[in-house]
């Protein structure tokens, strides 16, 4: 999600209170029943936040996503509070959910997921959770009704984290250590003042979580060098410059652009990990998560995102 202003919005702890809201709000003159979740004069303009009712629900939207939906319950003590990010980790939509929630349950970015800590104003009930651009967390209040809401998570996911098997994986890699080798021969040669390729970064980066873009430039690199030279020579050529302008770096200790080997050897490892994650990483639970990064490998499936 893009950045934005998330001011002017209330706070909501259960599903009768977002009903009353969503009630004292007049909808936007000749829109389909839009109403804005900020009741300010300001706020009404923010129309990318939304509060949405629905078949004993309340949905508090942000852009396209229902980020926090309040659930009807039989009873105050039973209706439950569902998170989910639409797959964007961002702190619009960690603002957004923890203004509402405000002061009881707070949303953060660690690493590439979304840190949920529930009743974080109290040491002795606090608890947090880790859960991916994916995955929904259930909340439920719990506790007196007259006293300061607490809540509980329902379910809550494991912690689980993708550890590499090392023999598929040197399996796959060995392939491409002819490659890597003539990088490094290639880096010796070349002059690391000169650009060695013209590339744009936002394709790069566009391409670089892509496991397909990976793939095909496996595919590239390990091709027979005996059936099919000609070709293979004109691959390794395209792709010789662009692996040495991403390890061209500027040395400070040098005052002047070197040639980084290691950055050769990790991007031939980062093709590798790409090209073949569902079949190189497997997933454990794990009693404390280490944020080891290996879900990077697998965004496409970690997002919950199809082939």
């Amino acid at each position: 999600m893009y950045a934005s202003n998330i001011t002017d919005l209330p706070t909501l702890h259960s599903y009768e209170q977002a009903l009353e809201h969503y009630e004292s709000i007049k909808p936007i003159r000749g829109s389909n029943n839009l109403r804005p979740i900020c009741n300010t004069p300001n706020g009404r303009r923010k129309k990318h936040m939304q509060i949405i009712k629905r078949k004993d629900a309340i949905a508090c939207r942000l852009y396209e996503t229902d980020v926090l939906v309040f659930h009807k319950g039989s009873s105050w003590e039973t209706g439950v509070i569902e998170y989910h990010s639409g797959t964007w980790i961002s702190n619009s939509t960690h603002s957004f959910a923890s203004e509402i929630l405000y002061p009881y349950i707070g949303f953060s970015t660690r690493q590439g997921h979304t840190e949920v800590c529930i009743n974080y104003r109290d040491i002795g009930e606090r608890s947090s959770y880790y859960i991916s651009p994916s995955q929904t967390l259930k909340i439920r209040r719990v506790g007196e009704p007259h006293h300061p809401p607490k809540y509980t998570a329902i379910n809550p996911p494991k912690n689980m984290e993708y550890y590499l098997k090392r023999k598929e994986y040197n399996a796959k890699r060995r392939p491409l250590k002819e490659f890597q080798d003539h990088c490094i021969r290639m880096a010796k040669l070349a002059d690391p003042k000169e650009q060695q390729a013209n590339i744009s970064p936002a394709l790069y980066a566009r391409n670089a979580k892509e496991w397909w873009y990976y793939l095909d430039m496996h595919k590239d690199l390990t091709l027979d060098l005996h059936k099919d030279a000609v070709y293979a020579s004109s691959s390794w050529g395209k792709l010789v410059p662009i692996v040495l302008e991403k390890a061209r770096i500027y040395s400070r200790h040098t005052d002047a652009y070197v040639f980084d080997i290691q950055i050769i050897k990790d991007f031939i490892s980062d093709v590798v990990k790409y090209a073949f994650a569902d079949e190189l990483f497997e997933e454990k639970e794990v009693s404390r998560r280490t944020f080891n990064g290996n879900e990077t490998y697998i965004w496409h499936k970690y997002k919950g995102e199809q082939e």
